[in-house]
């Protein structure tokens, strides 16, 4: 059987449609990487798309055809003048690499209404917070109730922006995305290997470690944390 990916047909009715909302949402310097496709696609103007990086591989080649022909047929231009092409990844580290530097791009177009960068504000007292809880229905019928999250970052313009966890997670790591901070103790997720270290540590104290359930002192924890184990540091105030 070929493992070749079934090709996207980019003039079906139901893509047309996806894409003429989905490109009008896009803001002027924001930019598109549609995962796994391999390539980056800024918006300069109101009607016009730059390519601005491209994976030289037959099927990224084959996608982008498609792409072109749907913006076109959507009423935008395209530019490609300055496209950077990265060469065909031939182990899973190229491939790691180039979708790093695909991420990065994406990561430094993210900016507050003022034009700052999301990626330079400063978000090591940022907690993510429960915006709401709402009701999702599974394909048997039941529902469940899904908790939606944010991490409010504040611009040096005094904006708060609502961002998304994985946006978040793509912005400062996976380190800083597993902290949480409650009533001024600042839990910080360990990974396996930490754990050991931690464990086989002469200076352990049990007290500055805790397994993290749904709640701590009252309050509700962000989902990704349940079930970790997570090292405990006072936060110090802020006039401190």
């Amino acid at each position: 059987m070929s493992e070749r990916r079934q090709e996207m047909d980019w003039t079906s009715p139901e893509i047309v449609s996806w894409g003429r909302e989905h490109f009008d949402m896009v803001p002027v310097n924001g930019v598109w990487a549609p995962e796994g496709l391999g390539f980056v696609f800024m918006r300069v103007e109101d009607k016009t798309y730059e390519l601005v990086r491209c994976v030289q591989h037959p099927e990224t080649m084959r996608a982008l055809a498609g792409v072109r022909s749907l913006l076109w047929d959507l009423g935008y231009k395209i530019k490609d003048s300055n496209v950077k092409w990265d060469e065909t990844p031939r182990t899973q580290d190229d491939v790691n690499r180039i979708s790093q530097e695909h991420l990065d791009d994406v990561v430094s177009s993210w900016r507050c209404s003022c034009g700052f960068p999301l990626r330079e504000m400063d978000h090591s007292r940022v907690s993510a917070v429960m915006l709401s809880e709402e009701e999702t229905l599974l394909e048997n019928g039941d529902t469940h109730m899904v908790e939606v999250w944010a991490y409010p970052v504040t611009c040096q313009c005094g904006e708060v922006i609502n961002v998304d966890p994985m946006d978040f997670r793509s912005m400062v790591g996976d380190e800083r995305h597993h902290r949480h901070i409650v009533k001024g103790v600042e839990y910080q997720a360990l990974t396996r290997e930490e754990i050991i270290t931690a464990l086989d540590n002469d200076d352990y104290d049990a007290q500055d470690y805790t397994p993290v359930g749904k709640m701590i002192d009252d309050e509700r924890v962000p989902p990704w944390l349940w079930g970790l184990f997570c090292k405990k540091v006072i936060v110090p105030d802020e006039e401190e």
